[in-house]
């Protein structure tokens, strides 16, 4: 059992400590966790569940902090389903919850999560300012894992923008801050985004090499692997036009990605 299936196991027993002892706001908290660990290991529906429910006992219990979280997390499922008007109304009312309640590290959060949306909606100009804000929010706060995250985000709005200096730059970066994180997860993530770029501009031996990485990383994480579904679709085209779908074999667990990807 990996690190994210073992702490998921540990937050669900907790979730039901807290429900047997009637501690609403410790259930929120768990709900909210479980939720964050269920959509990490590709179980959605799940994770949707897990957030809906927060969000409702928040309002219940007047927790203005564990409702603007959960309706932050809904807006993320909602943009990765394509749901890009309920992903931006979830964000926008996460990130005003979060001001008035003068939770920087919400603000912040909901501020990437809004311009990962607004890119995916064609903003992309007001997407970039929103993922500038919420950059430097985050080196502030000195969380690396949300700046890796958010550069990501950020290239791949100025990918959108013809901004292909900037976009290679924010993906190394981030490539640079998980690899020092040791995250492989994250690394294969950021190898995707500079896969896809490569493609996007005609590079297709690059693209191939860096999709390539980004599955083997894949391959050898047993709980980012089930995120591979949801990044598919996402490169799909240059998966497909590159003769790279579908993973199966890292799907299945193998490390056979040579193979897979020949």
């Amino acid at each position: 059992m990996g690190h994210y299936e073992t702490a998921h196991r540990l937050y669900r027993q907790s979730l039901t400590m807290y429900r047997q002892t009637g501690n609403l706001w410790g259930t929120i908290r768990a709900l909210s966790r479980c939720g964050l660990l269920a959509y990490t290991l590709g179980e959605v529906g799940r994770a949707k569940e897990h957030f809906e429910e927060a969000a409702l006992l928040a309002v219940i219990v007047h927790d203005l902090r564990g409702e603007a979280f959960a309706a932050a997390y809904l807006g993320l499922m909602a943009c990765e389903q394509g749901d890009y008007g309920e992903a931006r109304r979830q964000c926008e009312q996460a990130l005003h919850s979060c001001q008035k309640a003068g939770d920087e590290y919400g603000v912040a959060l909901c501020l990437s999560y809004l311009g990962r949306t607004l890119g995916r909606m064609g903003d992309v100009a007001r997407a970039q300012d929103v993922l500038y804000d919420a950059l430097e929010r985050f080196r502030v706060l000195g969380d690396d894992h949300a700046v890796a995250y958010t550069l990501n985000q950020l290239g791949d709005v100025c990918r959108l923008q013809g901004q292909w200096d900037m976009a290679r730059a924010c993906h190394r970066k981030s490539l640079a801050t998980y690899r020092r994180l040791n995250s492989a997860g994250g690394m294969a993530e950021a190898y995707g985004y500079l896969g896809y770029l490569a493609f996007e501009q005609g590079r297709e031996r690059e693209a191939r090499r860096l999709f390539r990485q980004s599955f083997d990383l894949f391959a050898h994480n047993p709980a980012s692997r089930r995120r591979v579904a949801l990044l598919t679709r996402r490169w799909e085209k240059a998966l497909r036009a590159l003769g790279l779908l579908p993973p199966r074999q890292v799907l299945a667990g193998t490390s056979k990605t040579g193979e897979l990807m020949s």
